[in-house]
């Protein structure tokens, strides 16, 4: 929490935005519960966007479902657009068979949704 707490003093809003991602990404791995609870506290904004994000990024290989889910309230359209495509990709990778449907059931947009095959990342 420490990490996050000092990602948000940051007075550079991209450094407090990757700072944030980075610190979200390792959080969820060791403790994905108090990193869900510490983004629950933070008030809407691009730092909880940012939060976000990262987080929905990091269940995206296990829990589709709920990433999309998380994606969906970040309040800025760019950055849940983007969150959307990240995870979008990493789903389709890691499923080519079955991605497209899952990504469909949970409403992402078609034109979010990469063709299968295509290569994972940012």
């Amino acid at each position: 929490m420490s990490a996050a707490n000092w990602a948000m003093s940051l007075t550079d809003p991209q450094a407090e935005a990757r700072t944030i991602s980075q610190v979200m990404r390792e959080w969820a791995r060791d403790d994905f519960n108090a990193a869900v609870n510490w983004v629950n506290s933070q008030p809407p904004g691009p730092s909880y966007d940012a939060a976000a994000a990262a987080l929905a990024f990091s269940m995206a290989a296990n829990n589709p479902q709920d990433a999309i889910a998380w994606a969906g309230n970040i309040a800025d359209p760019t950055a849940r657009t983007n969150a959307l495509q990240r995870i979008s990709r990493e789903v389709m990778w890691r499923d080519p068979t079955n991605g497209m449907s899952i990504l469909q059931a949970s409403g992402v947009p078609a034109n979010l949704i990469p063709p299968p095959g295509q290569r994972r990342g940012r």
